[in-house]
């Protein structure tokens, strides 16, 4: 902790991404740029009046798209940046493998089964299914109070109608 000649200042470099303005060590991003150069430093340290080293910079042949994104998003200081997004696609990669192997496993099962047991395999198929047509029961009240309870389809269709038809409008046509 220095007491005489402080300074507050942002250890990282500034990023610049789409509309968005920020500094590589600290998450807060601002799309005005007066407002990006007025972000407080997140950093104490001495003042010098040395200009810092610049950075190495890599041919443009040499970057690799992916780990730029992955700097980009992961908020992370820029020293920290490669062997982070190493463990991170490591991470991925074994994620991505185990889920693969997993799925395989019980495609081979249901595979196995589907003659014997057609239950297996129908639920395996519903399962894989977008929509689902299971809808809860509804409650509602009749004319005189009372909360009613439709638990059949039949039933679940006549409230619903009865809902739309309790608010829709029917405009007089004033063109005929």
């Amino acid at each position: 902790m220095c007491l005489e000649g402080c300074c507050r200042h942002h250890p990282g470099v500034p990023v610049f991404h789409d509309a968005l303005k920020g500094w590589s060590c600290c998450s807060r991003r601002s799309t005005d740029f007066t407002e990006f150069l007025n972000i407080p430093g997140c950093t104490n340290g001495r003042h010098s009046n040395e200009k810092p080293p610049e950075p190495e910079k890599k041919p443009a042949a040499e970057v690799n798209c992916p780990e730029v994104f992955f700097f980009i998003f992961s908020k992370r200081p820029l020293c920290h940046f490669p062997t982070n997004y190493k463990k991170y696609k490591s991470v991925c990669n074994k994620v991505r493998n185990e889920t693969r192997n997993l799925q395989r496993d019980e495609q081979r099962q249901v595979a196995c089964q589907c003659k014997e047991n057609p239950k297996v395999f129908w639920k395996y198929i519903n399962s894989k299914r977008k929509v689902h047509e299971h809808i809860g029961d509804l409650k509602s009240e009749d004319e005189y109070g009372n909360v009613v309870l439709a638990s059949t389809n039949s039933e679940k269709a006549e409230m619903l109608g009865k809902f739309f038809e309790s608010v829709f409008v029917k405009e007089n046509d004033c063109f005929t």
